[in-house]
């Protein structure tokens, strides 16, 4: 992108571009307020009510580049931040990302801020990864891709089967994607709270050609058997919706703060679950079963989770002291799992 330079500098006078000029020079690298940035904006450019013809008027200060144009009684705003890069061969060039978008009219009002700038997208009315640093002057470690094994224990802590039929561990997995999260500091930028909001789905493969049913409103496990037919595969599929409360540590070695450790609890309600057995018939043909209803599992879950890791890397432990089954309706088994996360953090 090339660099944009003053193309109408008539259009506002020096009192009010000087205004908006010293406005921006104030922020510094950040938006800190975007009502002020704003006014000071609206400001320079109603100096010239005047002169109602349509304008486009772009200006420069710093790493700072403001574009404002009026079009059909719509006043756009944008502003970017420039970044200097040198490619391969050495040469300098200077790339453009837009970090603001503003659209005002007598009968709307429309704002964007860039935010995950990492991945490329944009979210409308969320501040920016770095605005949201700056104001909370720690970063969480919950937003974040993970994959892990998932597994079951009975309460003493020893793994377990759903009433005597096993489950291939080497199949059962769980992915996890925490979309949002918010961070409290509460001693410096060293110790702080975190929640925010994520997905889990769980998985877990039967061995031993066995299928898990409702039988007089308990879920057991029962064979397979349907003559001429072969048993190919039957899963149990959880998908829940969480929040976190963690406790985080992010201790100082040596002026770095790459080491962070988190604990605390996760609360899921359950979106879905539903057991599926696949099986061959003498044909060849593949069949698939789904069942969804009277599985007896609870609404709502919580687990325990320990994470620590080094930047952007860390390995969980998660545990629910709840059984996986309402009580009495199903095996008194507990769910856990252990994996890795790569955080969305910069």
């Amino acid at each position: 992108m090339k660099r944009i330079h003053l193309t109408n500098a008539n259009t506002l006078d020096p009192a009010s571009s000087q205004r908006t000029v010293d406005y921006v020079a104030s922020t510094g690298n950040k938006l800190k307020s975007t009502s002020l940035i704003l006014g000071s904006l609206i400001l320079a450019w109603t100096a010239n009510a005047e002169d109602l013809a349509p304008i486009d008027t772009t200006f420069t200060y710093s790493t700072k580049t403001v574009n404002i144009s009026d079009n059909e009684g719509e006043v756009h705003v944008k502003i970017f931040d420039s970044v200097p890069e040198t490619d391969a061969a050495g040469s300098k060039t200077v790339e453009y990302k837009q970090v603001y978008e503003g659209v005002f009219s007598d009968d709307k009002s429309y704002e964007k801020f860039s935010v995950a700038e990492d991945l490329g997208f944009q979210l409308p009315g969320v501040l920016s990864k770095k605005e949201h640093k700056h104001h909370n002057r720690m970063e969480g470690h919950w937003t974040g891709f993970g994959v892990g094994l998932s597994s079951i224990c009975d309460p003493d802590f020893k793994l377990a089967t759903f009433n005597g039929a096993r489950m291939n561990t080497d199949k059962s997995f769980e992915w996890i994607l925490n979309t949002n999260e918010f961070v409290v500091p509460v001693i410096s930028d060293v110790i702080g709270f975190t929640t925010g909001f994520g997905f889990d789905w769980r998985n877990y493969y039967m061995e031993d050609h066995q299928y898990l049913q409702e039988n007089s409103n308990v879920v057991s496990a029962f064979p397979y058997e349907i003559p001429n037919c072969t048993y190919k595969s039957g899963r149990l599929r959880t998908l829940h919706l969480n929040v976190p409360l963690f406790l985080e540590i992010q201790p100082h070695f040596c002026d770095h703060q790459s080491v962070f450790l988190t604990a605390g609890v996760v609360a899921g309600y359950k979106a879905f679950a539903n057991f599926k057995y696949k099986w061959i018939d003498e044909d060849g043909d593949v069949h698939t079963t789904k069942s969804a209803n009277g599985l007896n599992m609870p609404p709502l879950t919580l687990d325990y989770m320990v994470q620590a890791g080094i930047k952007d890397y860390a390995i969980y432990a998660k545990y629910s002291p709840y059984g996986m089954f309402r009580k009495g309706e199903g095996p008194d088994v507990h769910t856990l799992s252990i994996g890795i996360v790569l955080n969305f953090n910069d």
